[in-house]
C-alpha cells in the first residue's frame, strides 16, 4: 500500500464549481507530496484539466449501477490507496461501500449539498449506514450539518464542519473597469435548473425603471431554454450568455452586483469569490 496515495471520487466530471473545487483540492494534495487519483462514473470536460496537471483519472461508466461496487473494489485491491475521499451522495454511496469491502484504511466523505431534499425515503437509511462506514463525514457549511441532523436524524457528533474556501490572493484589490453605462449584474455557474437562472432572467424582466445588464458565465443543459426565455421576455439585449469562462476573476471586477439565484445550494464557491473580490 502506498502511504501517500489518495483516491478522490466524484459522480461526474462536468465543468462546475464543485468539480473545480475538486481540481483545486487534487492540486493542493499533489503539491504536498500525495499521489492523487480521481475516480468518476461519467466522462466530462474536466478530465482534460486533470490530465494537463498530471493527475490520474479513471472513469467507470458501468451499468447497472450496482456493478460499480465490484469495479471499484477490484480497482482498490489492485491499486491500494491509503485514503478514499468521496464527494456528494452518489459517489459517497458507491465509493464508501467499495472502499470498505476492499479494506481501505481511511474512508472520508464530504457533503456539499442537501441530499435529503429528494429521495429522502431511501437516502436517509443509506446515509446512516454509510456514516458508520466513514472515518470522517465533512460538511462544507453549518447549514448542511443542520440539514443532515434535522432532516436525516444523523448524530451531530458524527459530522465535522469544514467550510468551503477559495484562494483569495488573486481576487483582492482587482482593478475595476466599467464595460457598460448600465448596472452590471453578474452570475457564474453551471446552467442547470437547480441554479435558478430562469428566476434571475425573470427578475431582470421585472426591473422597474432600471435597465441593467446581466452577464451569465457558464454552460450546461439549460443554455438553450434560458436563451429562449430571454427572447420570450424581451430581454435578449439585456442578458449576455458568455459560455464557459476561465477569466471569472476579471468578470467579477466588472460587475456592480453578483447574484446567486440557486434553488438549492450548499456553501457556494462563487459567492465566496465574489465576496473576496469586493
Amino acid at each position: 500500500m502506498n502511504q501517500k496515495r489518495i483516491t478522490l471520487i466524484y459522480q461526474q466530471l462536468d465543468l462546475g464549481g464543485r468539480q473545480l473545487a475538486l481540481l483545486a483540492l487534487a492540486e493542493a494534495l499533489q503539491g504536498r507530496g500525495w499521489q492523487v487519483e480521481i475516480l468518476s462514473f461519467l466522462h466530462g470536460e474536466l478530465e482534460e484539466k486533470f490530465a494537463r496537471r498530471g493527475i490520474s483519472v479513471q472513469v467507470f461508466p458501468v451499468r447497472p449501477k450496482v456493478r460499480r461496487i465490484l469495479k471499484l473494489r477490484r480497482h482498490f485491491l489492485r491499486n491500494p490507496p491509503m485514503i478514499v475521499h468521496t464527494h456528494l451522495f452518489s459517489a459517497g454511496f458507491w465509493g464508501r461501500i467499495s472502499a470498505k469491502l476492499a479494506g481501505v484504511p481511511v474512508i472520508i466523505h464530504t457533503e456539499g449539498g442537501m441530499p435529503f431534499e429528494e429521495k429522502r425515503w431511501k437516502r436517509v437509511p443509506a446515509e446512516h449506514l454509510l456514516t458508520r462506514l466513514s472515518d470522517a463525514v465533512i460538511c462544507v457549511a453549518q447549514a448542511i450539518k443542520d440539514h443532515l441532523v434535522d432532516a436525516g436524524g444523523l448524530a451531530a457528533e458524527s459530522l465535522l464542519v469544514i467550510p468551503n474556501g477559495v484562494a483569495a490572493d488573486n481576487l483582492l484589490r482587482l482593478p475595476i473597469r466599467t464595460i457598460s453605462d448600465r448596472p452590471v449584474v453578474f452570475s457564474a455557474g453551471r446552467l442547470a435548473k437547480v441554479k435558478g437562472y430562469d428566476l434571475l432572467i425573470r427578475a431582470m424582466a421585472n426591473l422597474d425603471g432600471v435597465t441593467g445588464k446581466l452577464l451569465l458565465a457558464g454552460d450546461g443543459p439549460e443554455a438553450g431554454p434560458l436563451k429562449r426565455l430571454s427572447a420570450t421576455l424581451g430581454v435578449s439585449d439585456q442578458v449576455e450568455f458568455l459560455g464557459y469562462r476561465e477569466d471569472v476573476q476579471q468578470l467579477l471586477a466588472q460587475a456592480d452586483l453578483y447574484v446567486t439565484a440557486s434553488r438549492s445550494e450548499g456553501m457556494s464557491n462563487s459567492i465566496l469569490e465574489a465576496m473576496a473580490a469586493g
